[in-house]
């Protein structure tokens, strides 16, 4: 069993362009597809499924197209398509910094992640206004804190930062085996820097709403006739 596959859901304003729609449309297309992707990897029994859906560098795109995302954004946290989804096998966590998002987005993130959190054995984690370096930052400022209140108990406390506490206090705390891109580029991204050290990655040509089940078996098959050294 796959323990954690990593995806950059790339291409949606190239795939509505292409058909004459809208750049919302677009990222619709990208959240039925989504919708999708939830079955196949159950079906594939992986284990966690981390999906690239927002990122802290979009927050710069134009105030239409950010507007649209938050919208459509709200709609996906409340649907009941995905609630259902998720049923009783599938958890559902956002990952990135949601301070940035309105009071009513935060609350819906809170729901859903309620309503799902006893929910097993499959987990998804949904990156919003996420970036990798942020992501870092984060986890440094969230381990120094804690080494600073520890310190104030105990001056004999060992204050040294290993790859083990910074790595617990990261916001995805499980390392993908694999990551892949849809939309051509070869890129990260800024997508789980800390975490893809040795992550497979695969880089599809396919735009996001047409990427199919076969393609995303097929990469699964590659990745299982990999042999993974990890540096030895």
């Amino acid at each position: 069993m796959l323990e954690t596959v990593g995806i950059i859901m790339d291409g949606n304003r190239r795939y509505a362009k292409s058909i004459g729609k809208s750049t919302i449309d677009g990222h619709t297309a990208g959240y039925e597809k989504l919708l999708e992707v939830c079955e196949w990897f159950r079906e594939e029994d992986i284990k966690n499924l981390v999906v690239y859906a927002f990122s802290t560098e979009n927050w710069n795109r134009s105030e239409e197209e950010v507007t649209g995302l938050m919208s459509l954004l709200a709609h996906a946290l409340r649907d009941e398509r995905l609630l259902a989804k998720a049923g009783t096998t599938l958890k559902i966590k956002i990952i990135g910094n949601k301070n940035k998002f309105s009071p009513d987005l935060q609350k819906a993130i809170d729901e859903v992640e309620e309503k799902s959190k006893f929910n097993t054995p499959h987990t998804l984690y949904i990156a919003l206004s996420y970036g990798g370096r942020d992501e870092i930052v984060h986890a440094a400022n969230s381990l120094l804190t804690k080494m600073r209140t520890v310190e104030q108990k105990d001056e004999n406390t060992q204050k040294i930062i290993t790859e083990d506490t910074l790595a617990a206090e990261m916001w995805l705390t499980t390392d993908p085996e694999i990551i892949i891109r849809t939309g051509g580029d070869k890129r990260l991204s800024n997508f789980l820097l800390w975490q893809s050290a040795y992550s497979e990655l695969f880089f599809v040509d396919t735009l996001w709403p047409a990427f199919t089940r076969d393609e995303f078996k097929k990469n699964i098959e590659e990745f299982n006739n990999r042999k993974r050294n990890f540096g030895k």
